[in-house]
């Protein structure tokens, strides 16, 4: 009779700890899970650390119109997103071809970005190189303003952002 009744415990407090087993993982992946519109649906790497790197445009739209072409024939820019550790800052630099006035230059842009609470957006503003420069570049990439734009899917390779102005909305992907 004795043994019958250990095996009961036993059995009652494997259940129980499985449904809080059960219950915890639940929770967690609702939290984890659905940050982005288009994924990863969980990631255990922080926002930052999947965003630091090089990238290039792969795909830019604007009103559900192409505009890569025009993008890769007048500036193709790489964009490298990285943080100061010590200092918490963090930095991008934008560097490859831009066509002024008929003519190809190729400086490097140094800028800053910041992840709002909630890291669904991201807030970037670069510098213009030199003052000899006309205002450039093909928005919502473009100097000396300060641009929000919403992450709609960030993995270790890819980011993928979507910006709305006016009427027009873009949405561009980027890859490492």
């Amino acid at each position: 009779m004795k043994t019958k009744s250990i095996k009961n415990v036993f059995t009652i407090a494997l259940s129980r700890w499985l449904s809080g087993l059960t219950i915890l993982f639940a929770i967690f992946t609702m939290v984890a899970c659905g940050r982005y519109e288009e994924g990863p649906c969980i990631s255990f790497r922080s926002v930052k650390s999947r965003l630091e790197g090089q990238y290039i445009v792969t795909y830019f739209e604007k009103n559900n119109q192409d505009v890569l072409p025009e993008w890769k024939e007048k500036y193709d820019w790489k964009i490298s997103f990285g943080n100061d550790r010590e200092s918490e800052e963090y930095n991008f630099f934008i560097n490859g071809k831009y066509l002024i006035d008929s003519n190809f230059v190729y400086p490097t842009q140094p800028g800053n970005y910041d992840l709002p609470v909630g890291k669904s957006e991201i807030s970037f503003w670069f510098y213009k190189p030199s003052l000899l420069y006309p205002e450039y570049g093909l928005y919502p990439f473009v100097q000396n303003q300060t641009i929000v734009v919403q992450i709609t899917r960030l993995t270790n390779n890819e980011l993928w952002i979507t910006h709305e102005s006016g009427n027009d909305f873009y949405e561009i992907h980027l890859e490492k």
